[in-house]
């Protein structure tokens, strides 16, 4: 069980209009970590469809266990 203390806040904040990425040195941490989060929910989602299709029990599960560690990677990145 985590021990740390995640003071997530929920909705829209108001904030400036955001302007394109046009060169390596504007990526930062934030760019980086929600491009990997969208990756890992993709990559999430396709396991669970494809788990569905399975017909053999074992490798059904395997792909079960798989998406719950997609989860938690996921809460671990966001």
């Amino acid at each position: 069980m985590m021990k740390e203390d995640n003071q997530t806040v929920y909705g829209m904040q108001p904030s400036q209009p955001k302007k394109p990425v046009q060169s390596m040195n504007d990526i930062d941490d934030s760019i980086i970590s929600r491009q990997m989060l969208c990756a890992i929910k993709a990559q999430a989602s396709m396991l669970t469809m494809a788990s569905l299709e399975m017909t053999n029990p074992a490798v059904r599960r395997v792909l079960s266990a798989q998406i719950q560690e997609y989860v938690e990677m996921a809460f671990e990145i966001f």
